[in-house]
């Protein structure tokens, strides 16, 4: 009774922490994924923000070049952070598939 007892917690145990931490990384994986959007999103908005106030009321022709470098790069940033989203989607995906095709190929021997 002891022993089985020992047994099914330690069964049950595994299955737990195994979940726990799985979610703990499900999580920290999202919270990454929705800061990174939002920056994204920022960084484009405030560039897009940067150029209508430009257009909205013309300053002098070097005011303008750094405006429009800075706006530049805010845009680049934003775009950049969207392509590391879509890369790391990719390669995680292309990872589980993988894995998932050696354990198919494991138990299929």
């Amino acid at each position: 009774m002891v022993i089985e007892a020992i047994w099914l917690a330690r069964t049950f145990g595994r299955v737990l922490l195994l979940a726990l931490v799985s979610g703990s990384v499900l999580a920290g994986c999202a919270l990454l994924y929705f800061g990174a959007i939002t920056l994204g999103l920022a960084t484009v908005g405030e560039s897009t923000r940067i150029v209508v106030a430009m257009l909205d009321d013309p300053p002098r022709p070097l005011t303008m070049a750094l405006g429009m470098g800075g706006a530049t790069v805010l845009m680049y940033i934003g775009i950049a952070v969207f392509a590391l989203c879509a890369w790391v989607t990719y390669q995680a995906t292309r990872a589980g598939v993988r894995f998932a095709a050696r354990r198919m190929d494991t138990i299929l021997s």
